[in-house]
């Protein structure tokens, strides 16, 4: 009897936890759309301000600097959190974003990144 207590325990737990991720993906989820929609405004409302301050400072590209992308690969060894001993491997993405200097009449340089 005390066995299938502990089985319909493990169940309920098992259950349990699996409810909570399911909740704690759909609110990551949710929370990431909202937040993409607001820095998709900010980003807008950035590059407004960079038009209206380019034209009133008579702004001029002077330069352009081609951005780059590498892919690479990495591994090691390391411990897993049951403590065993295990080989890892990834791969490593750097970008580096396209960039445009601007002349402006008030003596700056400015480098804005390309989208």
């Amino acid at each position: 009897m005390i066995e299938y207590y502990y089985k319909f325990l493990l169940c309920l737990s098992a259950l349990t936890m699996c409810c909570f991720l399911m909740l704690m993906i759909v609110f990551v989820l949710g929370h990431n759309n909202h937040g993409l929609k607001e820095k998709q405004e900010a980003l807008n409302e950035k590059q407004q301000a960079w038009q209206s301050f380019s034209v009133a400072h008579h702004c001029k590209v002077i330069a352009y600097k081609e951005g780059y992308s590498s892919v690479g690969a990495t591994s090691g060894v390391g411990l897993t959190t049951s403590g065993h001993l295990a080989a890892m491997s990834g791969s490593t993405d750097t970008k580096t974003p396209s960039q445009t200097a601007y002349s402006c009449d008030n003596g700056v340089t400015y480098w804005r990144n390309n989208e």
